[in-house]
């Protein structure tokens, strides 16, 4: 950090999270889902719009006032992230009055998937729109600093069935949920799975007072699922209700071994993206973590977040 430029290789890609999830679920999936978001009209807008046909992207605007989001991310040699730096601006401009001309979409389809990019008052109008229509809703944190967002939803919050936070982030959703809750802060990936595996599961308690599965992705270590119900039940889609359920079941998955690491970004959402084609497919867990782990295990060895070579994947 002393102003020196070092030697290093660039590459661009598309990103995002709720476009990464798009995008990989059109790849993995038979039916793309219908991608909403902002994106300003200029190169990087139209060149992300049309670089994957196989999206569903007429839910998507384009706005002349405003640039498409950008993010830059450091990478060292072994292609962890480093830091990273947003131009995020846009995302204020996808408003309840945009999301609102696709209710009846919103309302028909199966699982919402949602990330923590949009304003709370769009989070707000969507949830409260899924709870009426018992839409399961898929909450992809997104970031430390957004990860609790709707949770300070009063009533709203219901409507979440899935969530797929990292360590960092279900601390933050946690103490949001409960102020004052120790959220074990002695928790981390330097751990071993078995010292963190029952402590993990505790934690996930009072989230799961509403939602049903909470995906928790641990890095190198792989995930975890905590659920309501036994591992062998469906996961549900719409039309869903929360069903109190006293069995909670925690499962460890490991992280498919990777010889050679080409970049970190993108692998978490396209775990998500395997995860839920399962489950719109009728999978059971086991079946839709394995496919998950596969997809993350492929953005892996590639540079782009979403990589083309998705669309090749077949369960093994």
């Amino acid at each position: 950090m002393d102003a020196s430029t070092h030697r290093g290789s660039i590459s661009r890609s598309y990103g995002g999270v709720g476009r990464n999830l798009a995008d990989g679920l059109s790849r993995l999936g038979k039916r793309p889902p219908l991608f909403v978001s902002v994106v300003g009209d200029d190169e990087s807008g139209r060149d992300l719009i049309r670089h994957n046909p196989l999206m569903d992207s007429r839910g998507i605007f384009r706005l002349a006032s405003a640039s498409t989001a950008s993010y830059t991310v450091i990478l060292d040699n072994k292609g962890d992230c480093q830091f990273g730096i947003g131009d995020l601006k846009i995302h204020s401009q996808l408003t309840v009055d945009k999301v609102r001309q696709y209710e009846e979409d919103i309302a028909k389809c199966r699982l919402l998937i949602m990330d923590g990019n949009i304003e709370l008052t769009t989070m707000e109008y969507i949830l409260d729109l899924c709870r009426s229509t018992r839409v399961p809703v898929w909450y992809e944190p997104t970031d430390t600093k957004k990860a609790a967002k709707p949770f300070t939803i009063v009533g709203c919050r219901s409507a979440i069935a899935y969530t797929s936070p990292n360590l960092s982030e279900l601390k933050k959703i946690v103490e949001t949920i409960q102020p004052g809750l120790s959220c074990k802060n002695d928790l981390n990936l330097n751990q071993t799975i078995e010292e963190i595996q029952d402590p993990l599961t505790k934690l996930c308690i009072p989230l799961l007072d509403t939602a049903q599965c909470i995906m928790i992705t641990l890095g190198k270590l792989g995930m975890m699922i905590v659920r309501r119900g036994a591992k062998a039940d469906r996961l549900p889609v719409a039309p869903w209700q929360h069903q109190p359920n006293d069995e909670i079941t925690a499962t460890y998955y490991s992280a498919p071994t990777v010889d050679h690491i080409v970049s970190v970004s993108g692998a978490g959402d396209c775990l998500a993206a395997g995860f839920i084609t399962g489950i719109i497919n009728g999978w059971e867990q086991d079946k839709c973590a394995a496919f998950g782990l596969q997809a993350a295990a492929c953005s892996l060895r590639h540079s782009p977040a979403v990589p083309a070579a998705l669309s090749n994947l077949q369960l093994c």
